[in-house]
């Protein structure tokens, strides 16, 4: 991007889009245009390959043109269901949960590398993607390893825990309920859990947590799915009333339910 395109944009988007010490504010993420971000700027003024962390959908479906991708791991964050989405995956009314990028431990996904050439369309896409959604997420550097031993820096959307958003740390009875209730823009959020467990393990990796919980959405679901049993009846010879109960000696005929 040359220097007088990104200073238009700056001036465009970003001085309306800063708080006063110079930050964007939470509600300017959704508004500034992708190439004014600093984020974005800091990234294209490298010059060079730019590699991208996939966590979550972004493994089975990046959406930008990449000239490598490999599986990779990243100390220091894990992948977890502890983002509210009220639309994509779910509704004001009846949120779902997406994956974040949450402080702590590690977490095996994808490394895809970006050519320079392409390197603004990409921002671009995945700026707008996964910034657009009030502010969850923060683009940062973080250094993955790759499956050849050696580490690169590159960038992933963590996850920002003061965002009214951050769901936190649910139960995993909280967060099966929460991923069988939502449908969004983009589908059932049961979907997007199935779709990320098959991704991993396509790549031989295992996310316990993950396959655990994909079990027991499977079976709420085929519980609050079983179709309902039909009442059985018998008939036998026999009197029943509310004072004294049965009494096989008089005389009658009852049905009763098995």
């Amino acid at each position: 991007m040359s220097e007088d395109k990104a200073r238009t944009l700056e001036s465009a988007f970003g001085q309306r889009s800063r708080s006063q010490d110079g930050k964007l504010n939470g509600d300017a993420r959704d508004a500034i245009h992708p190439l004014a971000a600093p984020e974005v700027q800091a990234c294209l003024a490298r010059k060079c390959d730019l590699w991208v962390f996939g966590y979550g959908s972004l493994m089975w479906n990046p959406g930008f043109r990449h000239c490598a991708a490999e599986p990779a791991l990243v100390h220091g964050w894990h992948r977890s269901f502890c983002v509210y989405s009220r639309h994509y995956r779910g509704t004001p009314e009846r949120p779902g949960l997406v994956l974040g990028l949450d402080r702590g431990g590690s977490c095996r996904g994808m490394a895809f590398r970006v050519a320079v050439a392409d390197l603004e369309e990409a921002l671009t896409h995945l700026w707008e993607r996964e910034m657009g959604g009030g502010g969850i997420y923060d683009m940062r550097e973080v250094r993955v390893r790759l499956g050849d031993g050696g580490t690169v820096p590159a960038q992933a959307f963590t996850v920002r825990r003061a965002n009214r958003s951050y769901a936190g740390r649910l139960s995993t009875d909280e967060t099966a309920r929460l991923i069988l209730q939502g449908i969004g823009g983009r589908g059932h959020c049961r979907e997007y859990l199935e779709n990320t467990v098959r991704q991993l393990e396509c790549l031989g990796l295992v996310d316990g947590p993950l396959h655990r919980l994909e079990e027991k959405v499977k079976a709420r679901w085929r519980r609050s799915n079983r179709p309902a049993r039909e009442p059985r009846y018998f008939l036998t010879s026999g009197h029943f009333d509310s004072d004294s109960g049965w009494n096989a000696s008089l005389p009658g005929t009852v049905a009763i339910s098995l």
